[in-house]
């Protein structure tokens, strides 16, 4: 239903988090999540993502390490427009912004130089499907 817009090895700044290593792990009272990290550009990154137990949602939470003011960060995503509309988000640290078929998934405010950026958003099924 969404397919995340990638960018080149030459983007300071890539419109997806650049994640390149995956390791599942168990959390406490028997959780799972999917933890990823990657470098690109000028940046340090890190995800998880957490299935809801019982629920067709995924919770994103996602950050970014920088030593300077990032021109964009935040997560991309196309939507598949073959497909009808499936999907409700919600941003709970940041913000959503939705466009035709495009999805982004944003800080809520700019970033300051030397530090990490967060965002989180979650992506669920609607349940009338």
């Amino acid at each position: 239903l969404l397919e995340s817009i990638e960018g080149t090895a030459a983007d300071d700044w890539p419109p997806s988090p650049p994640l390149q290593t995956l390791s599942i792990e168990t959390l406490e009272e028997g959780r799972r999540a999917a933890f990823l990290v990657g470098m690109a550009g000028r940046g340090h990154w890190s995800a998880s993502i957490e299935p809801v137990d019982g629920e067709a949602k995924l919770i994103f939470d996602v950050a970014c390490r920088h030593s300077q003011v990032p021109q964009w960060l935040g997560s991309l995503y196309k939507q598949n427009a073959a497909k009808q509309p499936r999907l409700l988000v919600q941003s709970e640290i940041g913000q959503i912004n939705i466009d035709n078929e495009t999805w982004r998934f944003e800080p809520a405010t700019p970033t300051a130089s030397a530090a990490t950026t967060r965002w989180r958003y979650v992506i669920a099924l609607r349940p009338d499907f």
